[in-house]
C-alpha cells in the first residue's frame, strides 16, 4: 500500500513528521464468484495494514481494517492477458493512535478495483492475478484535520484458484 497524499493532521501538528510517506505490505484475503457468461466477478475482500511515525518524542500508529464488495468487469483478452475494472464498496476501521490517545473511525468507502489475469487457457483451474484498489480522499479526522489513508494497494502476482472448476470440467 503506497500513500498518495499526505495528511494535513501531519502538517499542522507535526510537521517534522509530514514528509514521511507511508508504505506498507499487506495481506489481501478476497473470495469470489466468476460468471462466464459476462466475464466478470463478485468479490469480498479483506485487507489490513498499518504504519508507524516517530521522531521527537512522538510516536504516531495507524491501522486500517478493510471488508468490500467488488465487482470487476473483464475487458478483453489479448493473448492471455486480460485487463479489469469496476467498482468496490468497503466499511473501514481506520485508526491512529498519538502517544498512546486511539482516533477511530468507521465509515463506508467508495474505490476502484483495476488490474490484470494471465489466462493461459480460458477453462483454466487457477490463474495470475495482479491487483490494485484505490478510494480517492479516505481518511479519517483527528483533531480536526484529516489523516490519510487514501493509498494505492498494489498487489502484484496473486494466486487466484477456482474452487471446484477442475472437477466440474471432468464431469
Amino acid at each position: 500500500a503506497l500513500q498518495m497524499n499526505k495528511s494535513t493532521y501531519l502538517k499542522e501538528n507535526h510537521p517534522f513528521l509530514y514528509d514521511n510517506y507511508s508504505a506498507a505490505i499487506l495481506p489481501d484475503l478476497t473470495f469470489g464468484r466468476y460468471f462466464n457468461n459476462i466475464d466478470a466477478n463478485v468479490n469480498l475482500a479483506y485487507r489490513t495494514y498499518g504504519d508507524r511515525f516517530e521522531g521527537f518524542g512522538t510516536e504516531i500508529r495507524t491501522r486500517r481494517h478493510s471488508v468490500g464488495v467488488e465487482s470487476v468487469k473483464f475487458l478483453f483478452n489479448y493473448l492471455g492477458f486480460v485487463p479489469y475494472v469496476g467498482p468496490i464498496l468497503s466499511y473501514e476501521n481506520l485508526n491512529t493512535s498519538v502517544n498512546g490517545i486511539d482516533y477511530t473511525e468507521n465509515k463506508l468507502a467508495l474505490g476502484v478495483t483495476f488490474g490484470w489475469d494471465i489466462r493461459v487457457t480460458k477453462t483454466g483451474s487457477s490463474l495470475l492475478r495482479t491487483n490494485l484498489r484505490y478510494y480517492p480522499n479516505l481518511h479519517m479526522s483527528v483533531e480536526g484535520e484529516k489523516m490519510m489513508f487514501d493509498h494505492l494497494e498494489f498487489n502484484f502476482i496473486q494466486w487466484v484458484q477456482f474452487i471446484g472448476r477442475k472437477k466440474a470440467l471432468r464431469d
